[in-house]
């Protein structure tokens, strides 16, 4: 196929995190960066899935990918929830429509009965003409505000998962990133970063968290900085999202991480104390993003991982069971087996 040849299924499997490939992933990113029309095609698909799955038409598989997978950023969630608004707006419509149909006069039965927001329309022919054009004004910026439009924080995302497609930055698993591998610690991986994305993403989360202050923006540049691994400030940034959105799970799951690296980080610099104080901090949030969403990969993760350099061996081998339970395919679960594998050789009472 063409590489200017979109198939929509293939953008459909992309949104629903079936393509896992790296040489799968990275055509469609990098494209996503740079091709305007691409990304509106990409947005038609998008629409598709928000549809059949308000209309509760996806397959039972399709359905468990969107939600582990689809539903990972903010802007996703808000458009699902917009697009269930309006078709609760447009049921409750019709409703009105029928009941206000059912109260007309017998006398009228026989005429064909205008269109329902016609007869609410001003009956003044230019006041009429004035209403359409602006009902009409509104609807397209609606639709291209919600599915069409690219804000910073939306390019920000996207740069900032394209720069590490390669290779993730920290061992813990971050909401919203596709599977890479840790780089060889022998060896020079730097250049699987882009760097050109890496940048693009710093500079739409600065202007986003600036612009556009909130839960959202905080969490965006906590990424960045996670991804950087400056801790302190991920950890920062989470605690003031968390603030104005305190029952995200993405959110507690991904301060989970951040505290979980701090703690790797003052375990090898012998700061026994600091570390512990660290870890147990992570298994908070984590515990709570748990509560919020008992399926989320993530936190099931970053548990299990977390309880493993706290050396709750016997903890730490349920969680990773619990992981493989509920992603039972994925390069995720090679590893998650990798490390439970680990944990019972060195351990064989346990296993």
């Amino acid at each position: 196929m063409s590489p200017d040849v979109v198939d929509p299924n293939k953008l459909r499997q992309y949104l629903l995190g079936a393509l896992t490939e790296e040489e799968q992933l990275a055509p469609i990113e990098e494209r996503l960066l740079v091709d305007d029309d691409f990304f509106e095609e990409l947005q038609l698909v998008k629409d598709d899935l928000i549809d059949e799955y308000v209309k509760d038409e996806l397959t039972a598989n399709d359905r468990q990918h969107f939600e582990q997978h689809f539903l990972t950023t903010s802007e996703r969630r808000e458009h699902v929830r917009h697009a269930q608004s309006l078709a609760r707006c447009a049921h409750k419509s019709l409703q009105k429509a029928k009941q206000s149909s059912e109260k007309k006069d017998l006398k009228d039965s026989n005429r064909t009965r205008p269109f329902f927001l016609w007869t609410w329309l001003p009956q003044t022919p230019s006041l009429r003409f004035v209403t359409i054009l602006i009902l009409v004004a509104g609807v397209g910026s609606l639709v291209w505000r919600v599915f069409l439009y690219r804000s910073d924080l939306q390019q920000g995302q996207l740069a900032l998962k394209t720069a590490y497609r390669l290779r993730r930055p920290v061992e813990a698993r971050v909401s919203g990133f596709d599977y890479a591998p840790l780089p060889n610690t022998r060896g020079n991986n730097e250049t699987t970063v882009d760097e050109l994305s890496r940048q693009r993403a710093q500079r739409f989360l600065l202007n986003a968290e600036k612009d556009q202050p909130g839960a959202e923006s905080y969490h965006a540049l906590g990424l960045f900085y996670l991804t950087e691994k400056k801790f302190d400030e991920a950890v920062e940034l989470f605690r003031r999202a968390l603030e104005l959105n305190p029952n995200n799970p993405y959110i507690h799951s991904d301060l989970g991480a951040a505290l979980l690296e701090k703690g790797k980080l003052y375990k090898l610099n012998g700061e026994d104390g600091k570390s512990l104080e660290a870890f147990a901090e992570s298994l908070e949030h984590l515990n709570r993003a748990l509560t919020l969403n008992s399926h989320l990969p993530e936190a099931l993760f970053n548990r299990a991982l977390c309880r493993e350099y706290m050396g709750q061996q016997q903890a730490a081998v349920e969680d990773w069971r619990q992981y493989l339970e509920n992603d039972p395919q994925s390069r995720w679960t090679d590893e998650a087996r990798q490390h439970l594998k680990q944990i019972e050789s060195q351990t064989p009472e346990i296993g």
